[in-house]
């Protein structure tokens, strides 16, 4: 029997409806930050109600994540899975191993109109009871002024394109890609103009969504 995906299910632990508190497609975990204590160890101290924002070494992308003016100056540490070589996309692993040590995490400051720019390293899906996950990252919400740590984590999709760079290298023309229909970078990026160069962005390797397309 094939692997599933959760359509709607952005990770393990999430709720199957966003949350309406925000601007963006945001859903809330069942588990709560006092319950995980994995990331205790990786929560930074907030010290006099100062963000000091932070990101992965070889961080190559960017969110801007929009919260909502209601959340503005607020602080927001994230988390997601390890990043790893597009050539390794058949392979799904377990969430265990897909976060391990936690080094793909940060710190953002989410400015006066409530954005959060995040830098972080494309995650990698992963597969846990017969579901896979799609990518996406997890954050962490400071109490107003920046005092302390609220107690809920929420998490929002990731979209991982390959980009024209990625395609002329040539390292991925083993058969592992393939082209996603322009109606499937309509729902997933509204912005994307249907030209040579923006055509690019929605390269993805079949393998990794073959339980979305099936």
């Amino acid at each position: 029997m094939p692997n599933k995906t959760k359509k709607k299910q952005p990770c393990r632990t999430c709720n199957q409806e966003s949350k309406k508190m925000f601007n963006d497609e945001i859903f809330q975990s069942r588990v709560k930050v006092s319950d995980y204590r994995v990331i205790h160890k990786h929560l930074p101290e907030l010290k006099d109600g100062k963000c000091k924002e932070s990101s992965p070494n070889d961080a190559n992308k960017t969110l801007n994540l929009d919260l909502g003016t209601k959340y503005k100056s607020r602080c927001l540490f994230y988390f997601a899975a390890k990043s790893k070589p597009h050539g390794q996309c058949d392979k799904i692993n377990h969430p265990d191993y897909a976060y391990g040590d936690y080094t793909n995490t940060g710190v953002a400051k989410v400015d006066s109109k409530g954005i959060a720019t995040i830098k972080y390293r494309c995650p990698q899906a992963y597969r846990e009871k017969g579901f896979t996950y799609i990518p996406h990252l997890h954050f962490v919400l400071s109490e107003p002024n920046c005092e302390k740590w609220g107690n809920a984590i929420y998490t929002h999709h990731i979209f991982c394109p390959i980009t024209k760079h990625d395609w002329n290298r040539g390292k991925y023309l083993n058969g592992r890609l393939g082209f996603i229909t322009l109606f499937y970078s309509y729902i997933f990026v509204p912005t994307v103009r249907m030209n040579y160069s923006k055509s690019f962005s929605i390269l993805f390797h079949f393998s990794c969504f073959s339980d979305i397309l099936s």
